[in-house]
């Protein structure tokens, strides 16, 4: 099997061993002499040892007995690994126990067996001491017993120097043994050397004014109060101090990202954006190389506090881009909280800066100029309504109207030479809705202006005008006028102009009334539901009408003597069968009867 083994271990190595086969089955091994000569034991080893059987002769009987001392030594180890000299020996040996041998027989044999044993022995030694002188003289050659080994002993030998080397049991112990009183070391402490730097550092505390831990006497506890209060107010204000200049932000670097950003010393907080505090310093300093027009803003809307809306604050919107800025803040917007927030509102809970529960508390405390801005909700105005003086800004919601009501159970009397509306709608209260009232919902003096946009005023539930201007101007854009069907929708009289935009007329006895020289103006309008005309002129009234429909029981157009609809352009009046009677065609309006549209 041994044999077997290494033959496969030299054919895996792509050793030439078919040499070897061939010789080995020409004469087979039969003794442990031939056994000494299989080449895979007998070149290595004599290569090694550097002999050859052609060496007695000439060499003394010293020598030839060392050689044959080492060759016995070889076939001896040779029969260690050989299974089947081990048999012939067990073999031998129960033989020998079935034949008795005579007592002088054995003693020959045992005398022989001493003497042979003791030249061994001695040749074994000189070999020894001879082997050890030439090595002391030359050396070992490391490189001419590598060459002199067989190619599966190269092969061993290279398995365990490199791929398996054998570690001891002893070799593990010991290193294990170095890492632990390494770590004993290492982990030992020097009491002595830790209370000497706490005694130190508790004085260098003492002298610097720090009382950490100390136990003065109490004759001294008045002065170290004294001093640690002086010292926690110079630790505040230093801390204020780095507040107000910015020296409590760093710029550091994030590992991920390796994008810059700002760390406040102080808090510890961390972001992204330039702090405020260094943008604000950053304006002041601008502001002191660029004067005025670069004041900062902050520093613009405290001044502009002081100054009434309109005209001071609306003159200083034009100086520059800064200026304007500062005078449209949004603090300076007056806020309305809805009836829906009235559990807000309970309570002496003290409202923020510019922020009223009813509108007529902002109005009350408004300027000329200022904004009143509505949340989403209801409102209730009772009589007898609204009574404004001054120009206003009166915003909602832009997007829908809605969103923002206005119950109105008076007037909005509008005197005010200037304002603007967007986004509200005015209608009247349900619990009044069942009363008849003769009165408008909105009513401008003369003199007044207001424009509107995104607006509903419906007067639904009154037998009153929805708005009447005398002498007063508006520009009204997408504006619903919505009201019963025996008033009337708008009212203009001595001279008033108005200009409706994208808006509708609906659900009126008459649509629009021009009187006293008024002039109205309509660009893309409908007039729908009119139990009567949609727009009547009297007076020398005068009116534009481009792109605009009619759709009602009456006629779309009526006018007396000395009025005129001029221009009148790219208009449709939807008429039913019993309104071609007497129907007159108008120019500019082109007539569809209901019965062909869609």
């Amino acid at each position: 099997q041994k044999r077997n083994l290494d033959q496969i271990v030299m054919d895996e190595g792509k050793f030439d061993s078919n040499e070897h086969q061939q010789q080995r089955q020409k004469k087979p091994v039969t003794d442990a002499g031939d056994l000494a000569r299989d080449v895979l034991s007998k070149g290595s080893l004599r290569d090694i040892l550097g002999v050859t059987q052609d060496a007695d002769p000439l060499e003394d009987e010293d020598d030839v007995a060392a050689m044959r001392g080492a060759q016995r030594e070889a076939e001896d180890e040779l029969k260690e690994f050989d299974e089947s000299i081990e048999y012939q020996k067990e073999a031998e040996g129960e033989a020998n126990d079935d034949d008795e041998e005579s007592p002088s027989k054995q003693k020959d044999n045992s005398d022989a067996k001493e003497e042979e044993t003791d030249a061994e022995k001695k040749a074994e030694e000189e070999m020894v001491k001879e082997f050890t002188a030439w090595q002391t003289k030359v050396g070992m050659d490391a490189n001419a017993i590598e060459a002199g080994l067989a190619a599966t002993e190269r092969y061993g030998l290279n398995f365990r120097e490199t791929i398996d080397p054998f570690y001891s049991i002893f070799e593990v112990m010991e290193q294990r043994r170095k890492l632990e009183a390494l770590e004993e070391k290492e982990e030992e402490v020097d009491i002595d050397e830790v209370e000497r730097i706490k005694a130190i550092e508790e004085k260098n505390a003492i002298d610097d004014g720090d009382l950490l831990g100390t136990k003065p006497p109490p004759q001294d506890l008045p002065r170290q109060r004294r001093v640690y209060l002086r010292e926690k107010a110079r630790l505040r204000a230093l801390k204020k101090i780095r507040k107000l200049t910015g020296r409590n932000w760093v710029t550091k670097t994030d590992a991920k990202t390796k994008s810059s950003f700002w760390y406040n010393t102080d808090t510890g907080e961390a972001i992204w954006d330039k702090p405020k505090v260094l943008l604000e310093l950053d304006a002041m300093e601008l502001a002191y190389r660029e004067k005025w027009n670069a004041m900062p803003v902050k520093l613009l809307v405290r001044i502009m506090e002081y100054l009434i809306s309109f005209p001071d604050r609306t003159s200083c919107s034009v100086v520059c881009k800064q200026w304007s800025t500062a005078a449209t803040d949004a603090s300076f917007v007056r806020h309305v909280l809805p009836v829906e927030m009235s559990s807000f509102m309970q309570g002496n809970r003290q409202m923020e800066h510019n922020h009223y529960s009813t509108i007529h508390e902002a109005l009350s405390i408004a300027q000329p100029g200022d904004t009143i801005e509505l949340g989403d909700g209801h409102y209730w105005v009772n009589e007898p309504g609204l009574d404004i003086r001054f120009p206003l800004k009166i915003v909602g919601d832009e997007n829908d109207p809605s969103h923002v009501v206005i119950e109105l159970s008076g007037t909005v009397v509008w005197r005010a030479r200037g304002g603007f509306m967007e986004g509200v709608t005015f209608r009247r209260p349900r619990i009044s809705s069942g009363r008849t009232m003769e009165q408008e919902m909105l009513r401008m003096e003369s003199g007044a202006r207001i424009d509107m946009v995104h607006c509903v005023l419906s007067n639904e539930g009154s037998n009153g005008r929805v708005a009447s201007l005398t002498a007063a101007k508006g520009h009204w854009f997408d504006t619903h006028i919505k009201g019963s069907a025996n008033g009337c929708g708008i009212q203009l009289e001595n001279e008033a102009k108005l200009e409706l935009e994208e808006s509708q007329v609906i659900n009126h006895g008459s649509g629009i009334w021009c009187r006293g020289g008024s002039h109205l103006k309509l660009i893309g309008c409908f007039f729908g539901s009119n139990n009567e005309e949609g727009i009547s002129l009297q007076g020398n009234s005068r009116c534009e009408i481009f792109k605009s429909r009619f759709a009602g029981k009456g006629p779309p157009l009526r006018k007396e003597t000395g009025s005129v609809f001029s221009p009148c352009q790219g208009n449709t009046a939807i008429i039913g069968a019993s309104q071609t009677k007497n129907l007159k065609p108008i120019l500019g309006v082109r007539f569809i009867h209901e019965e062909r549209t869609d």
